[in-house]
């Protein structure tokens, strides 16, 4: 029998006494695998993009929908705010970046599904960051900059009412 990558020595010992049961009830009719088939390109190019498909699907519905309420909610909050319409953005830009970043979280024994970073910041620490780092190194950073590009289209001076508006006092003769 060949070596089982990835088990311990109760899994090792477990799966060499089910192979001698099946052997011995089976006989010659059981047929014990050594090395896995070839793969068949076609096959896994097929379903290799229907993942990709799905999982872009995913992760755009996981960002999009709570980029809906806490966007809104950003607009309203810094429309209230008498700073420069600038620090407006950016502060939009970050809390909403760091709210909405899609994120793999545990949603059953084996399903992992991506959800807004809202959804696991009451329950995480730093060890789910340490964790899941390639994913995050990529999501935040893109995250950040379709948020700075919305915030870029929500806040711009014309939807900043001009009391609200920092500009400089201009003098009349």
């Amino acid at each position: 029998m060949n070596v089982l990558g990835g088990f311990g020595s109760y899994g090792l010992s477990f799966v060499h006494r089910l192979v001698s049961a099946l052997k011995q009830r089976y006989g010659a009719s059981l047929c014990e695998i050594q090395t896995p088939p070839p793969i068949n390109e076609a096959e896994h190019r097929r379903i290799t993009t229907k993942n990709t498909i799905a999982s872009i699907i995913a992760w755009s519905v996981a960002f999009a929908l709570p980029l809906l309420v806490t966007g809104s909610l950003s607009r309203y909050a810094t429309q209230k705010l008498r700073t420069s319409t600038y620090f407006k953005r950016l502060m939009s830009a970050v809390i909403n970046a760091w709210l909405v970043a899609p994120l793999p979280l545990p949603a059953a024994f084996m399903l992992v599904i991506p959800l807004p970073n809202l959804h696991a910041l009451p329950s995480i620490s730093a060890d789910y960051y340490s964790r899941i780092a390639s994913l995050a190194a990529v999501s935040f950073p893109v995250t950040f900059l379709v948020c700075a590009g919305t915030s870029l289209l929500l806040l711009s001076e014309e939807t900043v009412p001009r009391a609200y508006r920092s500009s400089s006092v201009s003098v009349t003769a």
